[in-house]
């Protein structure tokens, strides 16, 4: 955003009274050119909104096939949806004064089709379908869901664009690679039945386990996985706190770098008891870190310790005492890289900040168990800073 309209954006903050609404004019026909009546239109902004306040309102189109539709002052841009029974859904962005839209709407087929399975849990298979020409502005992340009963039967949720598409059924366990691929060819107004997909001996259910040093369940665990080569994927409350994640894999890759998480545990890996995956949790490595000299609070400040590893996802923190003490439980050993942040008051600007070494460098501790406790030392007044830009950000809000 270029100096002016960040100008314009923070004077209409001051004085409400200069906000001013924009709208999105349009008209929405079939592939004949007649106007559609009845058609859904909604306009989603995208301008630093959070996402319960982001959508607005939606209109039907008239007999004439117009619609009107009004943006909130704070986007300068939006994203149209249009959608009707029988039609493909329409996504496309729009921008304040651009011109009035045209949409056309293009007559969708439907999908249907049987997937053999020798195994429970048919839920956790996905079907999508996905296609080129045609699917441009699918407002559908991906392509169109198509949901497996417990029969195995499938029908796709939404109007498929016409034309060559393909069938890819995917394991959410294992994110979006695809494990079987099947082309079909969809007419618009009718229901096209995909050749059967068989995966018989293709899948396996393994259900995922975690106790703690007794042998006692652990629930409320998270469970992560590396899918493929730089891609870790993560579940939180995997277990749904009943202390079994059930896991829908394929028998020829299963996942590689399989843990669980728990706070206050170490991180540890599954290992086969029986037909289960189950893991043995200890205790979390507690280190006590203490900064010298102890920085002197307000009374409404709160400093908090936060320790990370990028290269395996470790995240730890702890709160700093009056005496420059904080205690950080890890779930793993390692250098971690130590920041913090200071918050002003219980709802206050929260700043982060830098704990830095002799020569600018990112302060790192070396964790292990019986570590500790770990001195760090304080260059200077690392909270002079911060606490410039809390004040800066208060001076702002009044």
């Amino acid at each position: 955003m270029d100096a002016r309209k960040l100008l314009e954006r923070l004077l209409c903050l001051l004085l409400p009274a200069c906000a001013t609404d924009w709208e999105v004019h349009g008209v929405v026909v079939d592939e004949d050119g007649a106007p559609l009546q009845g058609v859904a239109c909604a306009a989603i902004g995208a301008f630093f909104a959070p996402p319960d306040d982001a959508e607005r309102p939606g209109v039907e189109s008239d007999a004439d096939g117009r619609f009107r539709l009004v943006v909130d002052d704070r986007f300068d841009e939006a994203v149209v949806i249009c959608a009707v029974d029988g039609y493909v859904t329409r996504s496309f962005p729009v921008a304040r004064g651009g011109a009035a839209a045209r949409v056309v709407m293009v007559r969708g087929g439907a999908v249907e089709g049987t997937v053999r399975l020798d195994v429970e849990a048919p839920e956790r298979l996905e079907l999508r379908l996905v296609g080129d020409e045609g699917w441009e502005d699918v407002l559908l992340q991906g392509g169109i869901v198509a949901e497996v009963d417990a029969e195995g039967r499938f029908r796709s949720s939404a109007p498929v664009p016409p034309g060559a598409a393909s069938l890819r059924v995917l394991v959410p366990d294992l994110g979006t690679d695809p494990l079987v691929e099947v082309p079909i060819e969809v007419r618009a107004g009718e229901t096209t039945e995909a050749e059967e997909i068989d995966l018989r001996g293709r899948l396996a259910r393994v259900d995922v386990r975690a106790v703690d040093g007794d042998g006692r369940p652990v629930t409320g665990f998270r469970l992560s996985a590396t899918l493929r080569p730089g891609v870790r994927h993560h579940w939180d409350d995997a277990d749904g706190g009943t202390g079994v994640h059930r896991m829908l894999l394929p028998t020829d890759r299963p996942p590689t770098g399989l843990r669980i998480e728990k706070d206050g545990y170490r991180w540890a890996a599954p290992e086969p008891v029986g037909d289960d995956l189950v893991a043995r949790l200890e205790p979390a490595i507690e280190v006590e870190v203490r900064l010298a000299p102890p920085p002197a609070l307000a009374a409404n400040e709160t400093l908090t310790l936060i320790a990370t590893r990028l290269d395996v996802g470790g995240f730890a923190k702890g709160t700093v005492g009056a005496d420059g003490r904080a205690t950080l439980r890890f779930p793993t050993d390692g250098a971690w890289t130590l920041t913090a942040t200071i918050l002003d008051g219980p709802r206050g600007p929260q700043v982060p900040f830098e704990l830095v070494e002799e020569g600018e460098r990112r302060r790192t501790i070396d964790v292990a168990p019986g570590v500790g406790p770990i001195e760090v030392e304080l260059a200077g007044d690392p909270l002079a800073d911060a606490r410039e830009r809390i004040a800066e950000a208060i001076d702002f809000l009044h």
